[in-house]
């Protein structure tokens, strides 16, 4: 069934707004990275024109990692190299207002529940997790981590596309990079270890006994009598 015009000039033109924002924001982050440099690396602003929609930015010398084919996998040291750089990124906290929150969780698990990609104990369970979550600090994310938006430079990983740059739920780049990395068991489980905060050490009382290994060295040391 053929799509009535109008609908497509509407369609068309809704598509051109949102082209629009999201080149506004691109502009406004490597403005901000002027200001304000990043710790990971990316390419240095020349010149950009919103009106003109114009962007212009420095050569990078590279090429992209291995994996975009099908049936590639990027290797191992890119892909340690790409999570240093993302894991960085994570770890810095540009000034306050400088980057907004992008993504809207609520509406996004809406919407996706809308198109019948979630049931409604999928959205639920999710609505549920997003409201335990209200309160957690925010972290600084690409926001679109995919190989595409990654160049190898000699001098090491570079991200570029930052028009999704802002606050997110903490490890949203690294569990983006995860999926991408999904076929390849090794570089997904390396991602995976990024993603997860490192386990408390236990703390034990004076004369406590130990447990597993930790009892077993003890008992070792311990000074045997007669």
């Amino acid at each position: 069934m053929p799509v009535p015009a109008r609908l497509q000039a509407r369609s068309a033109a809704r598509d051109a707004l949102e082209d629009a924002e999201l080149f506004r924001r691109e502009v406004a982050a490597y403005r901000a990275f002027v200001r304000h440099r990043p710790p990971a690396r990316l390419p240095k602003l020349v010149a950009a024109d919103t009106e003109r929609c114009v962007l212009l930015l420095e050569r990078i010398p590279g090429g992209p990692p291995h994996g975009r084919a099908p049936g590639e996998h990027p290797r191992p040291g890119e892909v340690r190299a790409i999570l240093g750089a993302v894991r960085s990124l994570n770890l810095w906290r540009p000034p306050a207002g400088t980057f907004e929150r992008p993504l809207d969780y609520q509406r996004e698990v809406a919407r996706y529940h809308a198109l019948g990609l979630l049931t409604d104990r999928d959205a639920g369970d999710l609505q549920q997790l997003l409201h335990g979550l209200a309160h957690t600090p925010r972290q600084f994310c690409h926001g679109d981590t995919l190989l595409g938006n990654v160049v190898l430079a000699p001098s090491g990983p570079v991200l570029v596309d930052w028009e999704q740059a802002g606050w997110y739920l903490p490890g949203y780049d690294l569990a983006l990079l995860w999926t991408v990395l999904s076929g390849d068991t090794a570089a997904a489980g390396r991602s995976a270890r990024w993603r997860r905060p490192p386990a408390p050490c236990p703390r034990r009382l004076p004369g406590e006994p130990a447990a597993g290994a930790d009892a077993r060295a003890a008992d070792a040391r311990r000074p045997r009598r007669g």
